[in-house]
């Protein structure tokens, strides 16, 4: 998990991309990957890094999170919060913001504890841009930053009952967004429609569980 804070600078090192198609070899769509395992497809990266080596680009952020880069094309994909605001950020693979959106209040995790609310990572099939926050916002761009369509999960099956900040992110299906919800209460997990948002199915949990062992902040596989 990376951490993001405010004033941080982001090192971001690609090495050996190749163009094919629609698709770069160097793609990171989602949390832990390609095929959510933490594995790079390929060989021959490098495994030492300092500041003068192998070290292509960094930028200063302006935004805090604990979320990952999602990678598609020539384009990556941040989530994070400043000044309350969830907040949706763009760059291109020389480093450059190419946009910023916001998708309302964020909401931080437990007090005290420095959480930002903008964990879950960012996913992308390279035509869209889904982000999610604790706030219960989840939405939909496209990777030019056109907005398709934003709901909240709170607001359409009750309030988060976490005991720390979320973790779980969105996953892709062929046609469905997937977000799973487990907490203390009606916990459940649901597929929305990518191009529209609306919703294909939702499987509420079928047993209980004590206080916080019902909370969970892992991410689907799919």
């Amino acid at each position: 998990m990376m951490r993001l804070l405010t004033n941080a600078v982001a090192v971001v090192l690609f090495v050996g991309q190749v163009f094919s198609g629609a698709a770069w070899a160097g793609d990171w769509p989602a949390w832990r990957g390609p095929l959510g395992n933490g594995v790079a497809q390929g060989t021959g990266y490098p495994v030492q890094w300092s500041a003068d080596s192998n070290l292509l680009w960094k930028t200063p952020l302006t935004i805090r999170g604990a979320s990952t880069p999602a990678v598609a094309g020539d384009r990556i994909f941040l989530t994070g919060t400043r000044e309350r605001s969830n907040l949706v950020q763009c760059f291109d693979r020389a480093g450059q913001l190419q946009w910023e959106r916001a998708l309302g209040a964020s909401v931080e995790g437990k007090p005290g504890k420095d959480g930002t609310g903008a964990n879950p990572s960012p996913t992308t099939d390279g035509r869209f841009v889904f982000v999610y926050f604790k706030s219960g916002e989840l939405a939909c761009f496209t990777v030019a930053g056109e907005p398709q369509w934003q709901l909240n999960l709170q607001t359409l099956y009750g309030a988060d009952t976490l005991w720390w900040d979320l973790g779980t992110s969105p996953v892709l299906t062929d046609n469905a967004v997937v977000v799973a919800c487990m907490h203390s209460g009606p916990s459940y997990l649901a597929a929305f429609d990518k191009a529209t948002g609306q919703l294909l199915w939702k499987h509420d949990r079928e047993l209980g569980a004590p206080e916080e062992a019902a909370q969970s902040y892992a991410t689907p596989v799919v």
